[in-house]
């Protein structure tokens, strides 16, 4: 979630080859160079739209730098809106073994409520931004344990699902 131009893509691809990856970006710009980085990754699936509780529409905000678009209810560019069950529905995902949340402090949002989705779930790596730290206890309250505490800002955190690794 937040596949931007898609470089972590290139890199979860080339790590597990037998994966199946579906990258979710709302910024058209990115969008396109997403598609020009991932056109020879047999098993990646785009979405273009932003991600939510629930599906419709937002708006995304762009800064001055193209990682750092914003999605919410005011911006320059309508965007669609799915939410992870529509996402998990639409590409037949039972399990995520490893979800990547970088969406530039709508973590707080997405996990804010409909979260039966995080059952599905057994590892995370997330970015969380200022003012979004309220996340972790929701991750933890959620059956997952915290692997690794960020060491500098941007703050990377890594949860894996508790009965996950026995």
């Amino acid at each position: 979630l937040g596949a931007n131009i898609g470089m972590t893509v290139q890199w979860w691809a080339a790590l597990f080859p037998s994966a199946t990856i579906v990258a979710v970006e709302p910024d058209p710009q990115n969008f396109e160079l997403l598609k020009h980085n991932t056109r020879n990754l047999a098993s990646c699936y785009l979405v273009r739209a932003a991600i939510g509780t629930q599906d419709g529409r937002a708006y995304l905000s762009r800064s001055r730098f193209a990682y750092n678009s914003r999605v919410g209810t005011q911006g320059e560019t309508e965007v669609e809106q799915l939410s992870v069950q529509t996402l998990m529905r639409i590409h037949n995902v039972k399990t995520i073994d490893l979800l990547k949340i970088d969406i530039e402090g709508g973590e707080k949002w997405l996990l804010s409520s409909n979260i039966n989705w995080l059952n599905s779930v057994k590892c995370i790596v997330m970015e969380i931004h200022d003012g979004c730290e309220s996340v972790v206890d929701i991750v933890l309250a959620n059956g997952f344990q915290l692997l690794k505490k960020p060491g500098a800002e941007p703050a990377l955190y890594f949860f894996i699902r508790r009965d996950t690794w026995v």
